[in-house]
């Protein structure tokens, strides 16, 4: 049997589900510091299946990291697991919904599993290789990986019991665990201790204990408000200025991420905040989720109250 409560620590592991869209990200802007990818080309020009298609011609990959794409698809409606990606790309093959991209921020899953493809592509490297030679390793995130290994299982918080099955040590989100448990926007396992360092790369302007893992001029662009006349504030991989999430104090430059499971990163550059919080509120049922929601506002308000 299974434990369903155990002791937490530094070195837990959670499912941290969205939190692996700005990791993801991250790799895309690594590729735009290399030159081998351009933000205002289209989707198309760089995925073959989709060139050509209502998809593929009006999206940007800045669309992408923005969230701005106006692509209305259910990822997790669409998760079939003999199909596997096959299932999503038929659907934005066949995608001929009018298309209104660049007017306003609507997150959806599809934009960073998109992007993680386009970083597949360009880089002919697949995604979890591609994640740790850019990210994980050059940033100390030992226990950052797609896919965990069984023997890691008893580190790793169960996210929610679906039909008496505890999930435990496989991703959570339905649509990825169908295509293999590695893509763009979710499928991540990590610690406090490693998304900590990933943070302080993107406090530190890019660099990480003296080594430069990404450009200043990257970071800093992307951590810009690429939508300030928009409906919400929208960095490039990351949410902006938004008290939903963050409370009433914090500041409007404090960027962050959260994850459905219960997670949360926030940083601000100039005051070198940066801010963790991992839980898996989705377990034992997801209709826990929206405590996390109020719980951290309040947690936000007294951090940055103070």
């Amino acid at each position: 049997m299974i434990k369903t409560v155990q002791v937490v620590s530094l070195s837990t592991i959670f499912d941290i589900a969205s939190v692996t869209k700005p990791i993801v990200a991250t790799v895309a802007l690594k590729l735009l510091e290399l030159e081998k990818i351009k933000l205002d080309s289209t989707i198309g020009e760089y995925l073959p299946q989709l060139a050509g298609t209502n998809v593929g011609s009006g999206i940007t990959v800045w669309n992408l990291l923005t969230h701005t794409s106006s692509i209305n698809l259910k990822m997790a409606s669409l998760a079939d697991e003999a199909l596997g990606k096959e299932a999503f790309f038929n659907a934005l093959i066949t995608y001929n919904a009018k298309l209104d991209p660049s007017t306003q921020v609507n997150y959806a899953n599809v934009n960073t599993f998109l992007l993680g493809e386009i970083t597949t592509v360009v880089s002919g490297i697949p995604l979890d290789v591609l994640v740790r030679k850019e990210v994980t390793e050059p940033l100390g995130m030992v226990d950052t990986t797609f896919v965990p290994s069984p023997d890691i299982t008893e580190r790793i918080v169960p996210t929610e019991i679906i039909d008496t099955v505890i999930i435990r040590g496989v991703v959570h989100d339905p649509s990825v665990r169908g295509i293999g448990g590695i893509a763009g926007h979710a499928g991540l396992f990590s610690t406090i201790s490693d998304l900590h360092n990933f943070l302080t790369m993107w406090t530190g302007g890019g660099v990480f204990k003296g080594k430069r893992v990404l450009a200043k001029n990257i970071v800093s662009q992307a951590l810009v408000n690429q939508t300030p006349k928009f409906n919400k504030s929208s960095c490039l991989g990351w949410h902006l200025d938004n008290p939903d999430y963050l409370g009433n104090l914090a500041s409007r430059d404090t960027f962050f991420h959260p994850g459905f499971t219960g997670t949360i990163i926030v940083g601000n550059i100039l005051r070198k905040e940066r801010i963790v919080f991992l839980s898996n509120c989705t377990f034992p049922h997801r209709e826990n989720h929206h405590i996390k929601n109020e719980f951290i506002k309040k947690l936000f308000d007294a951090i940055f109250s103070s």
